[in-house]
């Protein structure tokens, strides 16, 4: 009896402060605790928060019609601005939206930046991961972050090794990483 309450009160200690940090999980408030950290208050807050949430609407709209310059346009400012707004500036469609600019270009620096890009972007989810997975039910592992970022160099990859240092090997390797972490 005694453990179960001392293992009970242990359990609320840690998880009471992860419960309250964020309470919010729609993506006005995402948006306010992103900005929260940049010092703006009153009038200047409410303004730029008002500002990402076009962001986010023009980020949706712009995938939802397939039209990847602008979604990712307005993709990098969301994830510099405000990265906890809304998952799918990481998941769903954004990797896909690399993928469809770098497949569809025809000159090769611009597909190397895109890749970049894409890297980028798993690079933040992974260090954003702990705080995007409190804002929702669902859960990623670093393991599903590593296998999706492996996944889509694997599809972009190709033609561009020379100037991404990505290759077989390396997308292999991170799949190895992958899995291990998922069976963690």
């Amino acid at each position: 009896m005694i453990k179960k309450f001392v293992f009970a009160l242990t359990a609320a200690t840690f998880a009471l402060p992860a419960l309250a940090q964020f309470e919010g999980t729609e993506p006005r408030q995402r948006v306010e605790y992103s900005l929260s950290k940049t010092g703006l208050t009153g009038d200047d807050l409410t303004e730029q928060v008002d500002l990402a949430m076009a962001y986010c609407s023009e980020y949706q709209t712009a995938l939802e019609g397939n039209n990847w310059a602008e979604a990712l346009r307005t993709q990098t400012w969301l994830m510099e601005n405000a990265p906890f707004a809304i998952q799918g500036i990481y998941t769903g469609k954004a990797p896909l939206m690399f993928y469809q600019l770098i497949s569809t270009e025809q000159d090769v620096d611009k597909k190397v930046e895109y890749f970049n890009q894409m890297q980028d972007m798993f690079d933040k989810r992974l260090a954003r991961l702990d705080t995007l997975n409190s804002f929702t039910n669902i859960k990623n592992t670093r393991g599903d972050v590593l296998a999706a970022r492996a996944d889509y160099s694997y599809w972009c990859f190709n033609g561009l090794t020379e100037k991404t240092g990505y290759d077989v090997f390396k997308i292999y390797d991170i799949y190895k990483e992958a899995i291990k972490e998922i069976n963690e």
